[in-house]
């Protein structure tokens, strides 16, 4: 895959905006882009409209690190309560949608995201190896 490298502080030389590189002021802003997943299935297209406007919707990896960067700071009851019972899991849709992004792309531009990129994000690669660090 063509992974570039990136700044993951601020504006990128392609005019991606990426949050802040000290973590503590980046989980505010985390905290405010996903908690609206805690509570209704239909505002993941919200939370994805936010990484789209800063340009970086595309960026699967940086989405799976500031998703397991904000899921980490959730009790496992509030996790439980609002994404493991019922029909409402906005969290399980907001990761599936990634998932489909990652296909669509894959299959309008293969040159440039090829199986090998598509099935790291199928496989969620970056936020088990996030999870799996923490622990």
């Amino acid at each position: 895959a063509n992974v570039k490298k990136k700044n993951r502080r601020g504006l990128d030389c392609n005019g991606r905006v990426y949050l802040s590189g000290i973590k503590k002021d980046r989980m505010l802003l985390l905290g405010h882009v996903f908690r609206p997943l805690l509570h209704d299935v239909f505002v993941y297209r919200v939370t994805n409209s936010v990484f789209n406007r800063l340009g970086i919707s595309e960026d699967f990896e940086a989405l799976q690190q500031y998703f397991g960067e904000w899921a980490m700071t959730l009790s496992p009851i509030t996790v439980a309560k609002s994404n493991l019972s019922g029909t409402w899991r906005p969290m399980v849709r907001f990761l599936q949608d990634l998932v489909m992004s990652a296909y669509d792309m894959s299959q309008q531009s293969p040159e440039t995201f090829d199986a090998l990129a598509l099935e790291k994000v199928v496989q969620l690669e970056t936020l088990l190896k996030f999870v799996t660090e923490v622990e």
